[in-house]
């Protein structure tokens, strides 16, 4: 399936506007016999008054005014082609965003375009300043006095509800044709509509300057100090309850394990664009309490301030304007999410043409990866030049590969505040609706740990949300919201059959006035703190999140993420594991006058929280984008060897130590036991777990995101072992994570590795499984009898079943052990070699377990299973393919483990359209490939689509009875003796790997063979071809 980033249209209010010439035609190039028109044409319209706004003093002749002539790009089809093949996986642009500075001369408006608007504008007497770097606009600083004359308009003074002064023009202005023609707008010529911030607070009052606090080796999450938590504990508040220190949001939403990993942000840079003054020694101290430990936000050096058009126009702040707040809370929201991330704080005039500048300053310096958003206007009050000249800007972001950001403002479902004259109409904020922005609504909890989360409505503010009247989807091509309509949707846009308007939010965050604790005014000797929420706040922890991604393993394999909005409706459509759906509530609020119900939240995608909340364990792979697979892959089996063991410190430097709950053990696999030390690309274990409690183990490559999937699933004092296939990085590690309530002892048992360039290695044929070996039946044996304690058995495999006479290296096989009685251990191995320490099945005294397995063939072509138990054992094995040194075979290719299945919140079972799901006793479906292909995307990553072979990781959870599952190629039929994939016992978590050949329309077949209903979880570990 072709995925493409939508291109978006403008309402037939603003078309006219924007669908321009950006080259000037001045009237000395008209068409020869033909006489140029003169008259003055006008553009756009007159600014509507807001309500409750009052005549007042005529602005002067000579008050200044800052213009803002805004040019069309020179191909806007191309700039949107070419953000819609930045932004694709498919595409081969994919991520190859423009370099610094490229923007202009590739679709700005030409010199020839510039020098002649220019000309134009001289010639009726106004003086165009300097561009703005990118071609969009140009400067034009003059006189109300002036713009009377040249621009054939007038100028009333007013007063608005709120007691400010402005101005606004009387009519729309009016230009040459020739000039007209060849821009899209004018901006400055009122300032009736200012940029907003999103916030709502309450004060703590002064607080004595706190002392900083020492930095701390071991730190691994940035959290309030405890001098601070013991003030608030004396005023009365309870974290989780009255505020949310940021260690909690953190460890609600997920980010601890990205800094378990080391990932703070570095290297990132997140600029804010903020329209007021602040204190830098509140924020300072905020620092010295929350991010000690940064050594980059949380010194000087961390955060720059910008000033644009000569910086903000509002008061000076102080503890009680609290002018300075909104820019507090951004910065230390970043400090206490991403806090290596440094900050650019764009400081600008709080105007429309301001706001214009300071988003333009930002696109065109190109040192940020991540803009955050908090201020906004309503969509309706926006004039139609400030929303064209917004969009192009916001497009140039996703082309350099920025990621925007803007918070759906804190009005509900009708965004337009009280003075507006559309307070009551259902409206969105811009420039959250902007469809190269990423709108982020708000949420709130009712108590620690994310509980009671729902949609953010309280008497102090409620999340916004609804349908854009301005922008609609292309009819042409996939746009990343297309299949995603919240209810309540109504064609607010006037959008084409088949398409929708631009809805909002796309995610959500925490918002509720319980908030993050900020200190936004300090003197010499004390700070002003507050309790601060609203859209804001959500923005700015998911642009904090955004900048963890970013920095991220996963993202340096992939580039930035550039424009999120792609990839996070990519993340959803594949469900992952990325958000929390926000199921309950709406933004309706009657106070704005406004009497209906829009909007409520509901399963999947709603116009209030959108896609959901984020969870970034989930969320930072698939917005970095699955990197592309290893190159295919030949097996190299080795003689097993036991190359972890906690329990007496082999592996681990002679350390003897469980991994503790939530620990991780980095383990070398390359360099040694015949494994060389590069040009290695995965590994083959066997992982065996031990605890006093349950829990389940992970693997991962070392310094990538830790994977979803479990590998190893343990019950309390029963050892648990699984076959694990791992892509291996460059440093020849990878990481074994402790997700347990105790401590574990881990064993790690070596089969062999896969290499893409070394030279000696086996190609892969995969057969359907069938049953080779069975000591109940007897099948491969001459009678029916156990293996006895202590006991060795030998089976032939070269020469048998169609499996070739010579050449073969390994054979795969799930082993069974059953009907023994005293508890062991099973080892395979090549026949006529040693016999290693490293074992395959692990089981307790009268318990059935099976294991995946790939052994060395002996040179006579027999494998040895030895039973180590003190009692007797039947072991039967079923095979599912073999390694040879012949080059026709198939080639591994190893991933980051991918989620096909998990009936347990329905991923993958089209049926249940994402709720959980049992399957009943003897119930089949059929799991697809699909969903993978797309979410690995691209060139050469389709191979997976068609891959003739996987290797897969199956877990079978809260089965209500024992059996097993069976997993087969889709259309196959089964044998007589159907073998099988996992075998489970009533109410334990199993897993087992697999590798199988996969049916003609990519799926597979599962099957559960079994009383009772049970969950069962699919991961895709690799994929074989013939390359």
């Amino acid at each position: 399936m072709h995925v493409r980033r939508p291109r978006w249209r403008r309402a037939a209010g603003i078309a006219a506007a924007i669908a321009v010439s950006a080259t000037a035609v001045p009237a000395a190039q008209a068409a020869a016999g033909s006489a140029p028109p003169t008259a003055p044409v006008r553009i756009g319209a007159a600014p509507r008054l807001p309500a409750r706004t009052v005549p007042a003093a005529t602005p002067a002749d000579s008050q200044p005014l800052h213009l803002r002539i805004g040019l069309a790009p020179r191909d806007p089809a191309g700039l949107a082609a070419f953000v819609a093949a930045v932004s694709d996986p498919k595409s081969r642009q994919y991520r190859h965003y423009l370099a610094p500075g490229e923007f202009g001369s590739r679709f700005g408006a030409t010199p020839a375009a510039l020098a002649a608007v220019g000309a134009e504008l001289r010639s009726i007497g106004l003086s165009p300043g300097a561009t703005d770097g990118s071609g969009e606009s140009i400067a034009v600083d003059t006189t109300v006095g002036a713009a009377k004359s040249i621009l054939h308009t007038g100028f009333s003074g007013y007063t608005t509800a709120d007691g400010r002064h402005a101005f606004a023009n009387t009519a729309a202005p009016a230009l040459p044709p020739a000039l007209a023609s060849a821009i899209t707008g004018i901006t400055g010529l009122d300032d009736l509509t200012a940029p907003r911030p999103q916030f709502v607070s309450s004060n703590l009052g002064s607080q004595a300057a706190l002392t900083p606090q020492a930095p701390s080796p071991d730190f691994a999450a940035p959290g309030l100090c405890p001098q601070e938590t013991s003030i608030l504990a004396g005023q009365g508040k309870t974290d989780g309850q009255q505020y949310y220190d940021p260690a909690d949001l953190n460890a609600i939403y997920g980010n601890r394990d990205q800094y378990i990993v080391g990932d703070y942000g570095e290297g990132v840079t997140v600029a804010l664009p903020e329209f007021e003054g602040f204190t830098p020694a509140a924020i300072a101290q905020y620092q010295n309490c929350v991010t000690p430990q940064n050594t980059n936000a949380g010194t000087p050096g961390g955060l720059t301030t910008i000033a644009v058009d000569g910086g903000p126009t509002t008061a000076a702040p102080t503890a009680a304007n609290q002018v300075g707040m909104e820019t507090a809370l951004d910065v230390e929201t970043i400090n206490g999410t991403a806090p290596g991330a440094a900050v650019r704080d764009y400081e600008g005039p709080d105007t429309a043409v301001g706001a214009l500048d300071t988003y333009q300053r930002i696109v065109t310096d190109d040192q940020a990866q991540v803009i955050a958003i908090s201020w906004s206007v309503c969509e309706l009050d926006a004039a139609p030049a400030t929303l064209a000249a917004e969009n192009t800007i916001f497009q140039q972001a996703a082309a350099q590969g920025q990621s925007v950001l803007a918070a759906t403002g804190d009005n509900g479902s009708t965004a337009c505040p009280a003075s507006s004259p559309h307070a009551a109409t259902p409206a969105v904020s811009d420039p959250a609706s902007q469809p190269s922005v990423t709108a982020v609504g708000g949420t709130t909890m009712s108590g620690g740990g994310g509980a009671g989360l729902t949609t953010w409505n309280t008497s102090g503010g409620a999340t916004g949300g609804g349908v854009s009247t301005v922008w609609k989807q292309d009819a042409i091509g996939a746009a990343y919201q297309a299949g995603h309509t919240g209810p309540g949707y109504a064609d607010a846009c006037g959008a084409p059959a088949g398409t929708t308007c631009r809805q909002v939010p796309d995610v959500a965050a925490h918002a509720g006035a319980d908030g993050l604790i900020v200190e936004y005014y300090a003197t010499g000797t004390a700070g002003s703190w507050a309790i601060v929420g609203g859209t804001s706040l959500a923005t700015q922890l998911w642009a904090g999140i955004t900048a963890l991604a970013d920095s991220s393993d996963d993202c340096a394999a992939t580039g930035p993420i550039g424009p999120l909005n792609p990839a996070l409706y990519h993340a959803a459509a594949d469900g992952s594991g990325s958000f929390t759906d926000v199921t309950t509530g709406s933004n309706a609020r009657p106070a704005s006058g406004y009497t209906g119900a829009l909007y409520t939240a509901g399963p999947g995608y709603d116009l209030t929280t959108g896609l959901g909340a984020p969870l970034t364990d989930g969320l930072v792979p698939d917005l970095c984008g699955y990197p592309a697979p290893a190159a295919g892959s030949t097996y190299h089996p080795v003689s097993p060897a036991r190359i972890l063991d906690t329990r007496n410190g082999t592996g681990a430097g002679g350390r003897i130590a469980q991994v503790p709950a939530g620990g991780t053990v980095t383990l070398a696999v390359t360099g040694a036991h015949g494994v060389p030390a590069s040009g290695v690309t995965g590994t083959a274990l066997n992982l065996t777990a031990v605890s006093s409690l349950g829990g389940y183990l992970s693997v991962s490559a070392h310094g990538t995101a830790r994977p979803l999937s479990s590998t190893v699933n343990y019950g309390a004092n029963r050892p648990a072992s699984n076959f694990v296939t791992v892509a291996v990085p460059a440093g020849g590690q990878i990481d074994i994570t402790n997700h347990g309530t105790a401590g574990a002892d881990v064993i790690a048992d070596l089969s062999g590795y896969y290499s893409a360039t070394l030279a000696g290695g086996s190609t892969y044929t995969a057969v359907n499984p069938f049953r080779i070996l069975d000591t109940r039946v007897p099948n491969g044996v001459p009678a029916k009898a156990p293996v006895a304690a202590h006991g060795t058995l030998a089976l032939q495999i070269s020469g048998t079943h169609g499996i070739p006479a010579t050449g073969v290296t390994a054979v795969a096989l799930n082993i069974q052990v059953a009907d023994d009685a005293s508890g062991g251990d099973l080892i395979a191995y090549a026949d006529g070699t040693t016999q290693p320490l490293a074992s395959n099945d692990n089981w307790a005294a009268g318990q059935t377990v099976s294991d995946f397995a790939l052994v060395p063939v002996g040179a006579d072509g027999k494998i040895d299973l030895y039973n180590s138990s003190p009692g007797s054992a039947n072991v039967i094995a079923d095979f599912a393919g073999y390694s040879t040194t012949a080059a026709t075979g198939l080639k591994f290719h190893p991933i980051r483990a991918a989620r096909l299945l998990d009936t347990r919140d329905g991923t993958g079972v089209n049926s249940t359209a994402g709720q959980p799901y049992q399957i009943p006793a003897g119930g089949s479906f059929t799991v697809n490939l699909d969903p993978v292909a797309l979410l690995l995307g691209g060139n050469p990553h389709n191979a997976v689509a068609t891959a003739p072979a996987v290797a897969l990781n199956l877990t079978v959870a809260s089965p209500s009875s024992g059996g097993y599952i069976t997993v087969y190629p889709d259309g196959q039929s089964l044998p007589a003796v159907v073998p099988a994939a996992v075998d489970f016992t009533a109410g334990q978590t199993t897993a087992d790997a697999a590798i199988l050949p996969v049916g003609a329309d990519g799926g597979l077949t599962v099957t559960n063979h079994s009383g009772g209903t049970i969950q069962l979880v699919i991961d895709l570990i690799g994929y074989y071809g013939t390359t």
